[in-house]
């Protein structure tokens, strides 16, 4: 991207705006300004600078030479450039056409419907755990221990929002992890959290580079290889796998109306 933003040709710009040039191309401050990382600090600031413009002299050398000797090299390049603009453009359309148009609402029937026919992908392989994880530099945490140790969907809710604010690593949804998942939380607890009972909440204080962590932990269940998941722990992964099937079926429906809309027009021709 470097190489194509700066090698334009044409009119020369006020070399009082220029900060380096290769023949007839110019580095301008402005270009400069929009290719450095944006908060950068002050002292920092002249040798990144300094760093990017010799960057940039080395790329425009070396594109000339491989111009020079390769004629098609121009060409080539531009096809690919052509061709990731246009992945690019759809990628950014995709999204925006299911953040406005995806129906996120999944209902309790569905996910039964779901579960049901699905059954057999929710029998554990493995011993699996599913917990509730919170780190956090906070130290008032007293509240937000009482919603992890509480059952009440509504606590979970404001458990899950807390989190989402606060939380330098959690995990507050009913997804099963692996062994190696939990031995990861576990490091720096003095304990076994694998054979903490379910419902009771462990907490504990760290501290990392300098930083005090507080660390809160409840298991909500163990389950053996060959035991079936329960519906209400699968929950969250059954939304999950409801609303990218969605996503899928709504980018396929877009694209069939859109292709359908082309060859109606008589804008699609195969030669």
């Amino acid at each position: 991207m470097l190489v194509f933003m700066g090698c334009g040709g044409g009119k020369k710009q006020d070399d009082a705006g220029a900060v380096a040039s290769y023949k007839d191309r110019q580095l301008t401050k402005e270009m400069l300004r929009n290719y450095l990382p944006k908060g950068l600090p002050v002292e920092d600031s002249s040798r990144v600078s300094k760093a990017f413009v010799q960057q940039w002299l080395e790329e425009q050398a070396i594109m000339d030479e491989a111009l020079s000797n390769y004629k098609d090299l121009a060409e080539e390049v531009e096809h690919k450039v052509q061709d990731y603009k246009a992945k690019l453009i759809m990628h950014g359309y995709q999204n925006r056409l299911i953040a406005e148009s995806l129906d996120k609402n999944v209902s309790k029937k569905e996910i039964v419907a779901f579960y049901e026919a699905n059954k057999d992908n929710f029998i554990s392989s493995e011993k699996l755990y599913n917990y509730f994880y919170i780190v956090t530099n906070k130290s008032d945490v007293a509240l937000v221990a009482d919603w992890m140790r509480s059952g009440n969907p509504q606590d979970i809710v404001k458990l899950k929002e807390w989190a989402k604010e606060n939380a330098i690593e959690s995990k507050v949804d009913s997804n099963y992890v692996n062994e190696s998942k939990i031995e990861f939380v576990s490091k720096g607890y003095y304990g076994n959290l694998q054979k903490t009972a379910p419902g009771k909440l462990i907490r504990w204080n760290g501290v990392i580079r300098g930083e005090k962590r507080y660390y809160l932990f409840k298991m909500i269940q163990v389950v053996e290889a060959g035991e079936p998941l329960t519906i209400e722990l699968c929950r969250d992964k059954i939304v999950d796998l409801i609303l990218n099937e969605r996503k899928v079926s709504l980018i396929e429906k877009n694209e069939e109306k859109i292709l359908k809309n082309a060859h109606t027009n008589n804008y699609i021709h195969e030669y």
